[in-house]
C-alpha cells in the first residue's frame, strides 16, 4: 500500500463483518450518509457481471475509466513487488488496493468496507482508518478457513475490532476490551415492527438522539429490519465519534 501513496489519506471509514447481512447492512449505510450529502465509497463482494460492481462511488459501480487506471497503477506495484522476490497479494488483496487507489481518485468523504473473508485475516483488515466496527449475525461460513464452531468464526470476525448468542457475544465482548473499543450491542428492545403492508415493513427504531423514530423499508424481509437496525446504529457511533448531527 505505500507504493501506491494511499496510506497519506485521512478517509475515515466502517469497517461490516459478519455471516448474514453484510451487503444490506452495507448498502443502508451508504444510503444514510449519502442521504445527508457526503459522497461515499463502497468495496463490496462479490461481483455478478463485472468486477467493477465491487468498487462503487455513491452506490454506482466505478466508470470503466478509472477502473482501468486504478488496475495498472496496482498491476505496476505487484510487478514491482514480484520482481523484488516479494510475495505477489493475492486476488482479493490486489482487488481491495485497487479499491483504495480507486476512493482516492474519487476523494469520497469515507469509505464502507465489506470484508471478503472472515476479519482478521481479510484483506480489507490491513487499512486503519475505520472508526465505527459492523459485526452481523454469526453463522457456520468457511468452516475449513475460519473454523468449526461459531465461537471460533467470530473470534476471525472480530479481528475488524480496532484501538445473538452466548458464546459469540462473549468473544465479540473480549475482542472489544483487548482493543478498548465502545459497544453498542443491538436487542430486541431498540426496534419494534408496526406494520407490514405490501413490499413495506413500517418500523420503530430507538434513536440514540430522538427516542423512537417510524421508518420504512421497502422489503418484506423481516430480518431487514435487523440490519437496518444495525446500520443506523452504526450511523449514529460515527457521528457521535466525529461530533457530527445525525
Amino acid at each position: 500500500m505505500k507504493r501506491l501513496s494511499v496510506w497519506e489519506c485521512e478517509i475515515p471509514g466502517i469497517h461490516v463483518a459478519g455471516t448474514n447481512g453484510k451487503g444490506s447492512t452495507c448498502a443502508y449505510l451508504q444510503s444514510l450518509f449519502m442521504g445527508h450529502g457526503y459522497k461515499v465509497g463502497g468495496f463490496v463482494s462479490p461481483h455478478l457481471v463485472t468486477m467493477r460492481e465491487r468498487f462503487l462511488i455513491d452506490k454506482k459501480s466505478v466508470c470503466e475509466e478509472i477502473f482501468a487506471k486504478a488496475f495498472q497503477k496496482v498491476y505496476r506495484a505487484a510487478a514491482e513487488l514480484e520482481n523484488e522476490k516479494k510475495e505477489y497479494p493475492t486476488f482479493l488483496e490486489f482487488l481491495f488496493a485497487m479499491g483504495m487507489v480507486i476512493f482516492n481518485m474519487a476523494k469520497v468523504d469515507l469509505i464502507v468496507l465489506e470484508t471478503g473473508l472472515g476479519g482478521r485475516l481479510d484483506a480489507t483488515n490491513v487499512y486503519d482508518k475505520t472508526d465505527v466496527c459492523v459485526l452481523t449475525s454469526i453463522g457456520l461460513d468457511h468452516c475449513k478457513i475460519l473454523g468449526d464452531t461459531k465461537e471460533k468464526i467470530a473470534a476471525e470476525k472480530a479481528g475488524i475490532i480496532k484501538d445473538t448468542e452466548s458464546g459469540i457475544t462473549d468473544v465479540f465482548m473480549h475482542a472489544a476490551h483487548v482493543h478498548h473499543a465502545n459497544v453498542n450491542k443491538i436487542d430486541k428492545s431498540q426496534f419494534y415492527v408496526e406494520k407490514i403492508k405490501h413490499k413495506n415493513i413500517d418500523f420503530s427504531y430507538k434513536s440514540s438522539y430522538y427516542n423512537y423514530i417510524s421508518l420504512t423499508l421497502s422489503t418484506y424481509a423481516l430480518y431487514q429490519v435487523d440490519n437496518a437496525t444495525l446500520a443506523l446504529r452504526a450511523y449514529e457511533a460515527f457521528c457521535m465519534r466525529h461530533e457530527l448531527m445525525p
